[in-house]
């Protein structure tokens, strides 16, 4: 069985160890979600010629599992060489307390993307890491308008990552989906997901005035957003299947109004405000009406 070397001990929590690859992986907490191609073809280039330089950092779960928290492109590209162990900071600290390392590490360090911090913050706060946004900046040392956009841009991509296999929305949809909780956010993914394309064609241009507006009256409560979007949703369905009046000024100085019902085509004629005449054509004779209409037609 292959041996974990200790180099030298660092303080009580820490020390520099020689791992065997094959006991370390990835923290499923470590906040890099992607690595640039390039860049990694590159490492691993250098790596075969000079070996991996920067220790990893890594949690000690037990004597053959270890967690690379910060590091894990190095590792990975350290694979690819054939090499047996790696070089690590073992870190003695609870899962807890290795969240909240990796994110000062990444945040300060490790140029990773607004997107992955924010997503990385929200699980923080949703692990107990992080009380709210105002305690993640005070230990994190930025400040919550930061933070926040993060939390936005992490969302943003969420959204855009959820509605890739749907119906195409607009930007402005995407943006108020963003900002709505994430269960909200799903149900009503969901919801639209479900629209064919005839239904969604008539709600496309008014969806982020609906999201909008189905969160201001849920007061940021899932449930009741999902309940007053599916609402509003039906609303603007019966709106737009209430047949529209056809309304124009004619020549002659009279106003006009056409519209229909199941049987019937209404015309009102107008002077100024006053409704002075009205006629009910029967569908079934319009055709006829019209064609005589052209005898007289300039």
């Amino acid at each position: 069985m292959k041996k974990v070397k200790i180099l030298a001990r660092l303080d009580e929590k820490r020390y520099l160890a020689l791992i065997p690859l094959e006991y370390l992986v990835v923290a499923d907490y470590n906040p890099r979600e992607a690595k640039n191609p390039d860049v990694f073809q590159a490492m691993i280039g250098d790596a075969k010629k000079n070996g991996i330089e920067s220790p990893l950092l890594v949690r000690k779960v037990h004597e053959r599992l270890y967690e690379v928290f910060q590091g894990g492109t190095r590792f990975e590209a350290l694979q690819k060489t054939g090499a047996e162990h790696a070089f690590c900071i073992v870190y003695e600290i609870s899962r807890e307390e290795a969240m909240d390392k990796a994110s000062r590490v990444h945040f300060i360090e490790d140029p990773i993307t607004p997107a992955e911090k924010g997503k990385f913050i929200l699980r923080c706060i949703k692990e107990g890491i992080y009380k709210n946004v105002k305690d993640a900046s005070k230990k994190l040392g930025f400040s919550r308008q930061i933070i926040h956009e993060w939390i936005r841009m992490a969302r943003i991509e969420a959204v855009e990552t959820e509605t890739s296999k749907i119906k195409p929305i607009n930007k402005e949809a995407k943006k108020k989906l963003a900002s709505l909780p994430k269960p909200a956010r799903e149900k009503i993914i969901e919801t639209i997901s479900s629209l064919d394309k005839n239904a969604m064609e008539k709600v496309r241009d008014k969806l982020h005035e609906i999201i909008e507006e189905a969160k201001k009256e849920g007061e940021d409560e899932p449930e009741e957003i999902v309940k007053a979007f599916q609402e509003k949703l039906i609303e603007t369905f019966e709106e737009e299947s209430e047949p529209k009046p056809i309304k124009w000024r004619g020549s002659s100085g009279y106003h006009w109004e056409i519209f229909e019902d199941q049987m019937n085509i209404m015309i009102f004629k107008y002077e100024r405000e006053t409704l002075i005449e009205q006629m009910k054509i029967p569908k079934v004779d319009l055709k006829e009406i019209i064609r005589n209409l052209e005898k007289f037609a300039w």
